[in-house]
C-alpha cells in the first residue's frame, strides 16, 4: 500500500482516481448558481466525496492571470463544510474562499450534513459532486 492509498483509507474516501463527477447524484444540482444557498451532498445512501466547481461567467473586467490555470482577482466564491454532531450541533469543518475558476473541495472528514456557498454578484459557477462509480 502506497503511503497516499493509506491517507486516502485514513480519511474514508475511496481512491480519488475512482470518483466521477456527477450533477444528479446524490442530489441533483441545478447549473449554473448564483449568489448563495444550501447543497445537500448526501441522500438516499449514497454521499459525495466533493464538490467540484467552475466558473461559466464573470463580470467584465473581473480580470484573470492565466498560469497553467485561471485565477481571477476577486475572490468569487466561498464554501463551507458543515457537520451535524448528536444534539444536535453544527459545526464547519472546512471553509473555502477562492478566485480559481475551477477547482475540487474533497470533504474531510466525509459525509458533511450540508455545503453553503456564497457567489459575488454577477458571477455563475457549475457544480458537480464527486461520487464513487
Amino acid at each position: 500500500m502506497s503511503l497516499v492509498q493509506g491517507v486516502v483509507d485514513l480519511q474514508g474516501h475511496p481512491p480519488l482516481t475512482s470518483l466521477v463527477l456527477s450533477t444528479t447524484v446524490p442530489t441533483a444540482l441545478t447549473n449554473p448558481h448564483t449568489v448563495g444557498g444550501n447543497l445537500v451532498p448526501v441522500s438516499g445512501g449514497k454521499p459525495a466525496y466533493g464538490i467540484r466547481w467552475g466558473s461559466t461567467s464573470a463580470p467584465a473586467g473581473a480580470g484573470q492571470a492565466s498560469r497553467g490555470i485561471t485565477v481571477y482577482e476577486l475572490q468569487f466564491l466561498s464554501l463551507a463544510v458543515f457537520y451535524t454532531l448528536p444534539g444536535p450541533h453544527e459545526f464547519v469543518g472546512a471553509h473555502l474562499i477562492t478566485g480559481d475558476a475551477n477547482g475540487v473541495l474533497m470533504f474531510d472528514p466525509p459525509l458533511p450534513s450540508r455545503i453553503v456557498y456564497s457567489i459575488l454578484h454577477d458571477w455563475q459557477t457549475d457544480f458537480a459532486w464527486l461520487v464513487a462509480p
